[in-house]
């Protein structure tokens, strides 16, 4: 189990962002299937069952769907997918080696959201209430790798890992910019946190993206 007191490795850390976020664009993946084929897609329902077992043929009939949270998720797939390009190509790294790595097992766990309910059998109302929550916790999640590889350690100040705010720059004023890995990856937080601000008006103002809790 990942602590923040282990000792802090930087390409290991690297490792298991790279990990962490093939885990989230894979849920990405789930919730686009799951989502199209309750609503947009239902008449289908009866041959796409699962989206591992049974998956769609281009991940690009995604954003066909008539659905816009589906085409919502899938943007938010190839952000995530971009990101980890680059980094695979700057680390050597290589997605199945990652997620195949027995050293990552802890690493890859250690700022992902909770994500332990299945969406088989939710409806579709349940399933945008599950994606805008993973959704702000993707960013967290993102933004705790950011505050790790800045200060070269899993344990950084409390105030890091409480004062999120994405709406105000300076919430980003603690993170090391002039590391390029950082950078880049304030980026993305900055990507998806774009995104998120055009989730609201989708889902006709049930829910606010915001910080989640602390970790």
């Amino acid at each position: 189990m990942a602590r923040r007191h282990d000792v802090f490795n930087y390409e290991l850390c690297i490792g298991g962002l790279v990990a962490a976020v093939i885990n989230l664009h894979s849920h990405h993946y789930e919730f686009c299937y799951f989502l199209s084929f309750k609503k947009s897609m239902k008449l289908y329902a009866n041959d796409f069952t699962h989206p591992w077992d049974f998956p769609v043929p281009d991940t690009d009939f995604f954003d066909d769907v008539d659905d816009p949270i589906v085409q919502h998720s899938s943007r938010a797939t190839l952000i995530l997918i971009e990101f980890n390009n680059t980094m695979m190509l700057r680390h050597g790294l290589h997605d199945e080696e990652v997620m195949q790595s027995e050293a990552l097992e802890k690493e890859v766990t250690r700022y992902l959201p909770s994500f332990y309910y299945s969406m088989q059998n939710k409806g579709y109302s349940r399933l945008l209430f599950m994606y805008e929550r993973f959704f702000e916790e993707s960013i967290n999640t993102l933004y705790y790798y950011a505050c790790a590889l800045s200060m070269r350690t899993y344990d950084f100040p409390m105030k890091m890992r409480l004062e999120v705010d994405y709406t105000h720059p300076e919430t980003l004023r603690y993170l090391n910019t002039d590391d390029s890995d950082v950078a880049l990856l304030t980026d993305l937080i900055a990507a998806l946190q774009k995104e998120c601000k055009e989730l609201y008006p989708l889902t006709k103002g049930k829910k606010t993206c915001s910080a989640g809790d602390g970790v």
